[in-house]
C-alpha cells in the first residue's frame, strides 16, 4: 500500500512509493523488452532498462540503455485548483554515447517519457487513491 499523509497545505495526499510498487508499475513491451533493475538511492530509486530500437525497415538496430531516477514521493500538480492531481516525478537519462546516438536517431526521449509517465501515473497514482 502507498502510505498517505495529509501534512501539506492544500490537504492533498502525500504518497510514498516502495520499490515493489515501482517495479509493478513500470512498463514492459513496446520496445522496453528487458527486465527492470531497481536500486535505491538518496532521492528515491534508480530504475535501469534498455529500449530495443527498430530501424525504418523493421529490423532491430540494437539497444539504447537508459535509466530513470524516481522520487519516492508523488508530486502535486496545480495545487488548490480543479486541475489538482498527483503524479510521479522522474528524470530520464541515456547511458553512454551509443544510447545517446540512438536517442537522437530514433527520437526516443519523448516516447519513453510519455510511456513511463502514463504507466507510472496510471499504475501508482490511481491505485493509491
Amino acid at each position: 500500500m502507498l502510505s498517505k499523509d495529509r501534512g501539506n497545505k492544500q490537504g492533498a495526499f502525500k504518497m510514498t512509493i516502495t520499490e515493489e510498487q515501482l517495479f509493478d508499475a513500470l512498463p514492459h513491451g513496446s520496445g522496453i523488452n528487458c527486465d527492470w533493475e531497481i536500486v535505491e538511492c538518496k532521492v528515491g530509486f534508480m530504475a535501469y532498462n534498455s529500449f530495443h530500437c527498430m530501424n525504418e525497415h523493421g529490423m532491430y538496430d540494437g539497444y539504447a540503455d537508459f535509466y530513470i531516477v524516481v522520487s519516492k514521493n508523488l508530486e502535486t500538480l496545480n495545487p488548490g485548483t480543479w486541475l489538482e492531481r498527483q503524479c510521479v516525478d522522474f528524470k530520464l537519462r541515456f547511458q553512454g554515447k551509443l544510447a545517446q546516438a540512438k536517442n537522437t536517431k530514433y527520437m526516443l526521449r519523448e516516447y519513453l517519457e510519455d510511456t513511463l509517465a502514463y504507466s507510472l501515473d496510471n499504475n501508482l497514482v490511481e491505485k493509491g487513491e
